[in-house]
């Protein structure tokens, strides 16, 4: 079993991004997110609690759909076996993956016919597991690789699922490999980088905002101070100027009719003396 499992997970190494796994573990949260903004704002409580885990795993589906296809992969979504629903299914060479959510850490997803068949050789001719078959010599054995995508619970509280994993079903569908690919810790790290680059960005747009604002408002009150001040002086400094000269003007005319008088004056005297 073991060996069994260490074949399997070393094809999908091989074969599936690492990039397209911690971008799926990023963009999980942000999409169990929107799924509660979405239904919380358009419904009543009752109503928001029933459908959110149909908005969520919507969106889940359709995010495994778009990064398969980012990343180099082919993806398809795909019906069930009564043709009621769909489901994602993404194809990096010879690895064929789905999405599911579950409850506990080793939980199987719920049974359904699509993913029973999707262990076998019939589930498109080439994605089946690989059978221990001593009769066979190893090249012979099937090389495709069915794996999940598993998380779960979800936080309502913070949108954060407790647990991340990719998990390889046994033939038939009903049990998993005892090992998996444990993403957990990843997934923390991301989250925390995430919530860390959220902070810092907060207060890198508060920093540049207010003091932008307060630089604006500094800068507007010296212009309007620099240019009303220096107007409203200057005003004052040339009518003050404007009026001295006119005043002086003014005086100087005083001065010059004075003159004029007493030179009349003086003339009107020197004649009534000679007559």
């Amino acid at each position: 079993m073991a060996k069994r499992y260490v074949g399997a997970r070393k094809i999908f190494e091989q074969h599936v991004p690492s990039k397209f796994i911690d971008d799926w573990l990023r963009l999980l949260v942000k999409r169990i997110k929107r799924a509660k903004e979405l239904v919380s704002g358009s419904m009543s409580p009752e109503m928001a609690r029933d459908a959110l885990p149909h908005f969520r795993r919507g969106l889940i589906e359709d995010l495994l759909f778009h990064l398969v296809g980012l990343h180099g992969g082919e993806a398809h979504r795909m019906p069930n076996a009564s043709d009621n629903s769909k489901h994602t299914e993404g194809i990096f060479g010879p690895v064929l993956l789905t999405v599911h959510a579950v409850r506990e850490l080793r939980e199987l997803p719920r049974y359904a016919i699509f993913r029973e068949g999707l262990t076998h050789e019939s589930a498109q001719g080439r994605f089946y597991f690989m059978e221990e078959t001593p009769s066979r010599p190893d090249k012979e054995r099937p090389s495709g690789v069915y794996a999940q995508l598993l998380y779960g619970p979800v936080d309502e509280r913070t949108g954060f699922p407790a647990f991340a994993r990719i998990a390889f079903p046994l033939p038939g569908g009903r049990e998993l490999f005892t090992e998996s690919i444990d993403l957990t810790a990843r997934l923390s790290q991301l989250l925390y980088r995430q919530i860390a680059e959220e902070v810092i960005g907060d207060e890198l747009q508060m920093n540049l905002a207010a003091p932008q604002k307060v630089g604006e408002e500094v800068i507007g009150d010296e212009l309007q101070m620099n240019l009303a001040a220096p107007q409203k002086v200057g005003e004052e400094v040339i009518g003050d100027e404007l009026q001295m000269s006119v005043s002086t003007q003014q005086h100087d005319e005083e001065i010059i009719d004075d003159e004029l008088q007493m030179n009349l004056f003086a003339q009107k005297k020197e004649g009534q003396g000679e007559g």
